[in-house]
């Protein structure tokens, strides 16, 4: 299949199970921990079991020295894209790393200028309602006493409402037919968008820490498998060297969404409608949850990034979690019950 690909064994196979091994043995040999390099790389049932093995090299990353700890996230992202490119007219495949000097043909572009008035606030559209102001301050406060979100990323959405961040500034969105994705709210702000879609069209024309514990949430979902456990990990390895560089770094918690390919598969979809039977876990539509992450997105650009105890805690900022770093259970522990529940009898929010 033509475009970027897994790279091949020397039989000529792509495997996703022996690559996302490789990688991940890679980085715990980089931490010095060979035992647990040499048990990914032996491990006979990867499917079932990435996720053991992925929580223990995250486990060992934080044990580390710092330096160690980050040059295994360069180590992992360096092994994470030696892959391939196989272009379209049928010629062999060559590594990724020197696709770009392939000649291919050019992407389709086209601009579009906004006439319209620049919105100021953020408004939040949630269960019926459209949020704005006190009422907003309201369900936020809700949500924090509930357990859906942290305290922070709270005040961090009250105070980043306000649109006037986006405002003059340019951003690049990869991906930018995303349902959760900024392009909406920074369109409507002012901002100059560099939109890339990628797969899916756009829709529209606008369209101190070594004396205290440090705790590591379990929120693999076997449902989604090892690739897509190891792009989450890429992106969150990327983020935490481009934070130890100087960049500001938005990469927030978010929750559970209904969004089209989580309602495309009916056992998923089902389990959404069976979450609020476990307080207190709440699955957002897209429309709330896009409008919550534009106005994190709008502080976390604006304020300078805080001293953290190390950069894997970025992903402890501002967690609008949906409640699962405060509930007792795993997300796979109550798969089987959120599917029943929510077929026989799906859950109504409350107001």
């Amino acid at each position: 299949m033509p475009g970027v690909c897994f790279p091949a064994d020397t039989e000529g196979v792509r495997s996703t199970s022996a690559f996302g091994k490789e990688v991940f043995s890679a980085v715990a040999a980089a931490l010095g921990d060979e035992p647990l390099a040499q048990a990914i790389v032996s491990e006979k049932d990867w499917r079932h079991t990435y996720n053991a093995h992925m929580l223990k090299v995250f486990e060992a990353q934080l044990r580390a020295d710092p330096a160690v700890a980050l040059a295994s996230l360069k180590k992992g992202l360096e092994k994470a894209t030696a892959m391939d490119f196989e272009p379209k007219d049928g010629t062999p495949a060559v590594p990724l790393a020197v696709a770009g000097s392939i000649d291919v043909k050019p992407f389709g572009t086209w601009a579009i200028h906004g006439t319209g008035n620049a919105l100021k606030t953020i408004s939040v559209p949630y269960n019926g309602s459209v949020l704005s102001g006190a009422s907003l301050s309201f369900q936020l406060d809700k949500w924090v006493r509930r357990g859906t979100m942290e305290a922070d990323c709270a005040e961090a959405i009250k105070e980043g409402v306000r649109l006037d961040t986006f405002k003059g500034r340019t951003f690049i969105l990869i991906g930018a037919g995303s349902e959760l994705g900024p392009l909406r709210p920074l369109l409507l702000a002012g901002a100059t968008v560099a939109a890339v879609a990628t797969r899916k069209p756009l829709s529209g024309a606008a369209g101190s820490a070594a004396a205290e514990p440090t705790y590591v949430h379990d929120a693999y979902s076997m449902t989604q498998g090892p690739n897509y456990a190891l792009a989450q990990h890429m992106r969150q390895w990327r983020a935490m060297l481009a934070y130890t560089e100087g960049y500001a770094v938005s990469a927030p918690m978010a929750p559970a969404a209904r969004t089209a390919s989580m309602l495309h598969v009916h056992t998923v979809a089902t389990a959404l409608d069976g979450f609020g039977y476990f307080r207190p876990l709440e699955a957002f539509e897209p429309d709330c949850l896009r409008a919550c992450l534009a106005a994190l997105l709008a502080v976390e650009l604006s304020t300078p990034m805080p001293a953290l105890p190390s950069p894997f805690h970025l992903f402890t900022r501002h967690g609008f979690h949906g409640g699962f770093w405060r509930f007792p259970y795993s997300s796979d522990s109550i798969g089987s019950s959120a599917y029943v529940l929510g077929m026989v009898r799906p859950w109504r929010k409350e107001a």
